[in-house]
């Protein structure tokens, strides 16, 4: 159901796309709720699929909304999330890691 959710959002009209930068908020707070175990035997099936499909979207605000969104789950998640993200584009794992070393820097203070 989850990476319905997620892959929903990759077909978005400009009508609903407020709309499914707002999802991608919701499931960075649903995945932040959720132990790291639960994270991780939903993330791989469930949700990255979609989440990769979105960071292809045309729309640069789509692509920063999953960024934080996966950002975030990688934070709830930990480095066991590390290993799922090798599918992305050299870019788009750089630019994860730096978002991600960004927030574990300031979770850290």
């Amino acid at each position: 159901m989850l990476r319905n959710l997620c892959l929903s959002t990759v077909a978005m009209v400009p009508s609903t796309l407020l709309l499914g930068c707002q999802i991608f908020f919701w499931l960075q707070v649903v995945c932040q709720r959720m132990s790291s175990a639960e994270l991780l035997g939903l993330a791989p099936s469930q949700l990255l699929p979609g989440l990769f499909a979105a960071f292809q979207h045309p729309r640069p605000d789509v692509r920063k909304a999953v960024v934080f969104c996966l950002v975030h789950m990688w934070h709830a998640a930990g480095d066991g999330l590390t290993p799922y993200m090798s599918s992305l584009s050299t870019s788009q794992l750089k630019l994860l890691t730096i978002y991600y070393n960004r927030t574990k820097a300031n979770s850290k203070q």
